[in-house]
């Protein structure tokens, strides 16, 4: 299954070079999510939602993939929870293009709205198929909210590493680095002051025309390693200076949580 729709996806990929080629690859996806909405529903599950890249206009058939949400009741019984997770696992593994599945209880999720790292904060954007949860909103603190992007950003370098020495180094991969490249100089951007959140690609464009063009041009590996040395180079000043009103105490052991 999963080589037959890979080969069909190869000979859309053309319909991205147009606007409703966009809209109609986008299309495609919902049977999808839905059979994985109807999956999690039979399986107990309160609440279901799409995140990510495929809620915005920045999602692109054949390299993004779409990510979901899954909200149990407070109630269900760990086996039971279990049981589901490992249905959905399976059926990720039938269509690989269904990313991640973020699985909550609905305490679990009200709390980690409050609470959680720079996702939380995007879940305000997420989409919601049939019933909504109770929103509650981020808590907001400047330390807090660099922590929860250093984070995010440390997570990144990782999956530029993972992308950059993989023995795969095809059209994908460079697609991918570019795109990680993206979303690094974008977690950078909220960490030394940006007044948007999640600002669109053409306010990054006129907010950084070289590096967002360097970027998005990039056409081999060793061009998006120019482009990662870039971005620190052209932030290291106000990094190190945010990097250093952080008190020793809370460093030390956010150094530790990450290791």
């Amino acid at each position: 299954m999963n080589n037959v729709l890979v080969a069909i996806g190869k000979r859309l990929f053309f319909l991205r070079n147009y606007s409703w080629g966009r809209t109609f690859l986008k299309g495609l996806a919902y049977p999808f999510i839905l059979w994985f909405l109807f999956l999690s529903k039979m399986k107990g599950a309160n609440y279901f939602a799409i995140k990510g890249s495929f809620t915005r206009k920045d999602w692109v058939f054949g390299l993004s993939d779409i990510d979901l949400v899954v909200i149990f009741p407070q109630s269900i019984s760990t086996e039971k929870r279990q049981r589901a997770t490992k249905r959905l696992q399976w059926w990720q593994g039938v269509f690989p293009f269904i990313g991640d599945i973020d699985y909550f209880r609905d305490e679990d999720f009200s709390l980690w709205q409050v609470l959680g790292g720079v996702k939380a904060l995007q879940s305000r954007d997420w989409r919601w198929i049939g019933k909504t949860p109770q929103k509650r909103k981020y808590l907001y603190h400047p330390l807090k909210f660099r922590l929860n992007v250093i984070q995010e950003l440390g997570f990144l370098h990782e999956w530029f590493e993972f992308n950059y020495f993989h023995s795969d180094q095809n059209e994908y991969r460079i697609q991918a680095l570019s795109r990680v490249l993206k979303k690094i100089l974008l977690n950078i951007d909220w960490l030394v002051g940006s007044k948007t959140f999640y600002p669109s690609m053409d306010e990054m464009d006129a907010r950084y025309p070289f590096l967002w063009k360097k970027i998005s041009s990039v056409q081999n590996n060793e061009q998006a390693l120019q482009c990662y040395f870039l971005i620190g180079k052209s932030f290291y000043l106000e990094i190190n200076f945010l990097l250093e009103s952080i008190p020793k105490e809370i460093k030390a052991e956010f150094q530790v949580s990450m290791t």
